[in-house]
């Protein structure tokens, strides 16, 4: 569904944290010991559909970094 939409980097980040890892924050407190296999593939899915399947343009330990270590990564923790 979102995938078709034309979004901007900022735009996915946004539709990720407000309603993807809603979801599975969710999921996550009912099911509270998942496989290592399901987080991998969790953590792959999100950072497909943040970069369109193409190559990464900024590394993941920079995405993910807490906004106070990096700037402007305030507005993309994961």
């Amino acid at each position: 569904m979102w995938s078709s939409r034309d979004l901007t980097f900022y735009g996915k980040i946004v539709i990720l944290k407000s309603l993807a890892l809603s979801q599975f924050v969710f999921l996550l407190s009912v099911l509270p010991n998942p496989p290592e296999s399901f987080l991998r593939d969790l953590n792959r899915g999100l950072f497909n559909f943040i970069w369109g399947g193409k190559g990464e343009r900024i590394k993941r330990n920079t995405l993910m970094q807490p906004y106070f270590e990096y700037f402007p990564a305030h507005l993309l923790i994961l």
